[in-house]
């Protein structure tokens, strides 16, 4: 069951507490917090759905309209995944999608290879 806004609050309140009265513990969270941050701040910019749908159809030498042949779907919608006016599209298109452009799922959708999962 989902804690109330006012316990997880109150929770907040006791863990800030323990945390400010532990010096150990105080650095710890000070640290990973740093860190978390700065990795934040480092991050490359997102490869979006669109960029990586770009480039593999680049890598395929193939226009948009093959591809929504393929995928069975409309041009306009290749067109609103290219341009990024769509982030998404539905499972049983992105796996037509993938085979046709000859990329892994996991690649074209998450941005991820196989190994990264």
């Amino acid at each position: 069951m989902a804690m109330a806004k006012s316990e997880v609050t109150a929770w907040c309140r006791e863990l800030a507490e323990h945390v400010n009265s532990d010096p150990i513990l105080l650095s710890a969270f000070i640290k990973a917090y740093d860190s978390s941050r700065a990795a934040v701040i480092n991050r490359k910019p997102a490869f979006t759905l669109a960029k990586r749908m770009k480039q593999a159809i680049k890598d395929k030498d193939c226009y948009q309209t093959d591809v929504a042949r393929a995928a069975r779907t409309t041009p306009t919608a290749v067109n609103f995944w290219l341009t990024g006016a769509s982030l998404t599209m539905e499972a049983g298109t992105a796996i037509r999608v993938a085979k046709f452009l000859n990329v892994d799922i996991e690649w074209l959708i998450l941005g991820v290879e196989r190994g990264d999962l």
